[in-house]
């Protein structure tokens, strides 16, 4: 079976990108879901592997690396993360949607807004 990275590769053509500079002042990184709860396969909202797709914890490794030079070369780094109070007070309709992501303790990290700290 081949992986992920074999199908893009085969299906989308890199060779005309029309971006051949970045500009850093109208650039930013955004860290989208990069916590336990996705990353770690007992998170509420672990990011499962579908189709040969990375994983949640398949991913953290290139985040980082995306961190690191994004860090380095001087780019403002935005993160999204989603979490729930301990006491789950702050589930909204979600509780109602999701009664699952409602259980149990919520991921420390992102109650207390760190994410993953990478």
């Amino acid at each position: 079976m081949k992986t992920y990275r074999e199908m893009l590769t085969e299906n989308v053509d890199r060779s005309n990108s029309f971006i051949k500079k970045i500009d850093k002042k109208r650039t930013v990184v955004h860290m989208l879901d990069v916590q336990n709860l996705c990353l770690d396969s007992a998170g509420a909202d672990y990011i499962q592997s579908v189709g040969g797709a990375p994983s949640g914890a398949d991913t953290l490794g290139p985040a980082r690396r995306v961190l690191e030079r994004a860090r380095r070369e001087g780019f403002p780094v935005l993160w999204s993360l989603w979490g729930l109070q301990p006491d789950g007070s702050d589930a909204g309709i979600g509780k109602y949607k999701a009664p699952s992501m409602c259980a149990g303790t919520a991921d420390p990290l992102v109650v207390m807004g760190l994410g993953m700290g990478i």
